[in-house]
């Protein structure tokens, strides 16, 4: 700085070297003073608070060795390249890993559809077999029926919105007597319940109730309907509140008289069919081929159990 200060006239006010650098930190302060760096040297910028007058002071800096400046860039190319290296390795042993990977979610999803394939085939085996079984059984439930025909079993399915799994024999006329009463105590409260009916006319015809059969009341039933074997029909009950009626000892019947079936109903000759509470059936006792009376030739019951 001693030398700096013999550069211009400017340092000469300055006594000693401490109060040239305190006036250097003051115009540095002020803005009076800045250094740039250009290439290999230091210029000192000033403005001479005195005279507002800017000069410049080159200082020369000392020239880096290339030599040093290699010697500290190879070591860390050098430790670059091991890291880029290293990475690769991490890349390649990752990129196999990956092959492995996908390899194996190929082989997997091969055998995932192989088994999604024999599940599907054993499921298809299954219903197949459930069908049949459930076919069996429905065709073992009427087997011995001396009213329905096997053909006629699709029919008989078709007049459910769900559809019955099994249907259980409860009273046979050709086995049991024909007294009202043993309807009663057999078929009464086993619901719900399928009434078939082969009357002296040739007309095989009957009816379905959800609900029990209670001596001296009607039963209300909206899913109640009467049927037709040869007219192959389902007739729908339009009065619910009137769905079936028990007269206990004497008669039963579905609807008000719809179907009427007496007391000794195999000798009886005034079972009789009319229209009141199932209106949808034939007029003029069409559901028994016009003939309003008969006598039962056979009467079977049957409980109808639903699949869940």
């Amino acid at each position: 700085m001693e030398e700096l200060a013999k550069i211009d006239i400017f340092f000469l006010q300055f006594k000693t070297t401490e109060i040239m650098v305190n006036s250097f930190n003051l115009l540095i302060k002020n803005n009076n003073l800045s250094i740039i760096e250009e290439n290999q040297s230091m210029k000192i910028q000033i403005v001479n608070p005195l005279t507002q007058n800017t000069f410049y002071i080159d200082v020369p800096m000392k020239p880096k060795d290339v030599k040093d400046e290699v010697k500290t860039i190879v070591p860390f190319i050098t430790s670059l390249n091991t890291k880029v290296e290293k990475l690769e390795e991490d890349l390649k042993n990752k990129s196999k890993k990956i092959e492995e990977l996908e390899k194996d979610l190929k082989d997997k999803s091969v055998e995932l559809e192989k088994t999604i394939n024999e599940l599907n085939n054993i499921k298809k085996q299954s219903d197949i077999f459930s069908k049949h079984l459930k076919e069996l059984i429905l065709v073992n439930c009427f087997n011995r029926s001396n009213i329905i025909q096997l053909g006629e079993i699709d029919l008989i399915l078709s007049w459910f919105d769900q559809k019955p799994f099994k249907f259980v024999k409860l009273l046979d006329s050709t086995i049991d007597n024909d007294y009202t009463n043993t309807f009663e105590s057999k078929c009464a409260t086993k619901t719900p319940t399928m009434i078939f009916i082969k009357a002296s006319t040739g007309y095989r015809f009957g009816g379905f109730t959800t609900v029990q059969w209670t001596n001296g009341s009607y039963g209300k039933d909206s899913k109640a309907f009467l049927f037709s074997l040869n007219l192959k029909a389902k007739y729908n009950i339009t009065n619910e509140n009137n769905a079936n009626y028990l007269s206990s000892g004497s008669y039963f019947q579905f609807g008000g008289c719809d179907i009427r079936i007496n007391h000794n109903y195999k000798s009886d000759q005034y079972n009789y069919v009319a229209n009141s509470s199932y209106t949808t059936a034939p007029q003029n006792y069409g559901i028994n081929g016009g003939s309003q009376y008969f006598t039962v030739s056979n009467l079977e019951v049957y409980q109808v159990e639903f699949q869940e």
